[in-house]
């Protein structure tokens, strides 16, 4: 196949080679073609972009194939630049990669899932990562990926309770811990990690989140007046927290709840 462009550059393209001699018309037409959903053309633009005969050349095609929005094409794109197993990865390879995975347009979830695992660059898995909805995938890479980042984004996309909270007190990492107390709703769970997590804004969120006012009563120091208020005199905790009425009382929040038992004080 042969391209004539209008400063008589001549662009050769064989099914194994791509002699770049290109112009804009040509870069144009691929583009075209692409988004009306010729695969051909699609892998051209991107091989323009990668050894076109000058920069602006390289240029002008990466920014024509980062305006796909084709799904079908988009997939193409994103499956020929990220490289899943390559050693290596041309600049045009990055930023197309990077672009098409970022576009909204891209909905294949084979191709996604397949970046989110493989591909070699750390931002570009994060991002494919937030865009799965393959639970399996999803569960696995919360759990195992080697990348901060990655088992972040794959948190955001988690309800399981049981999972959220293995990742709150397991995750050696302050940020996926973080993440999986955003979603969680156990009480027991909130109250454990308010407590023994070594991450102050950590343990602020996750008592930020306990409702039961004994939990935060045992876990919070800066709430405990206000908890202790708001349980009810027929509470058996509030009996709890106040002790023997025979023994002299430990200090402020025991005398707090003994006034209520006395009083039969509503909560507050």
């Amino acid at each position: 196949m042969q391209w004539k462009c209008r400063n008589h550059f001549l662009l050769s393209v064989t099914s194994v080679q791509l002699i770049l001699c290109c112009c804009q018309k040509s870069i144009d037409t691929f583009s075209k073609q692409c988004e009306a959903g010729d695969g051909e053309s699609c892998a051209k633009l991107v091989e323009i972009a990668r050894q076109g005969n000058s920069r602006e050349v390289q240029a002008r095609a990466v920014r024509a194939a980062k305006a796909i929005s084709n799904p079908t094409m988009l997939a193409v794109i994103a499956a020929n630049t990220c490289e899943f197993s390559a050693s290596h990865l041309s600049e045009a390879d990055s930023e197309l990669c990077v672009a098409s995975v970022v576009n909204p347009s891209l909905i294949d979830q084979e191709v996604i899932s397949k970046i989110a695992a493989t591909a070699r660059d750390e931002s570009v898995r994060e991002t494919a990562a937030g865009k799965s909805v393959d639970q399996a995938l999803i569960r696995q890479l919360a759990l195992e990926s080697p990348y901060e980042g990655v088992r972040t984004a794959a948190v955001t996309k988690i309800t399981d309770q049981e999972l959220l909270a293995k990742i709150a007190m397991e995750d050696q990492v302050r940020a996926p811990r973080l993440q999986a107390v955003k979603g969680l709703t156990l009480q027991a769970v909130l109250a454990k990690v308010a407590f023994e997590d070594p991450v102050e804004d950590i343990r602020r969120l996750a008592i930020e989140k306990v409702t039961d006012p004994y939990l935060r009563y045992r876990y919070c120091d800066d709430c405990r007046f206000e908890d202790i208020g708001l349980l009810k005199d027929s509470d058996p905790r509030l009996k709890r927290i106040a002790g023997d009425f025979q023994e002299p009382d430990e200090g402020p929040t025991n005398c707090l709840a003994r006034m209520k038992l006395a009083i039969r004080e509503p909560v507050i």
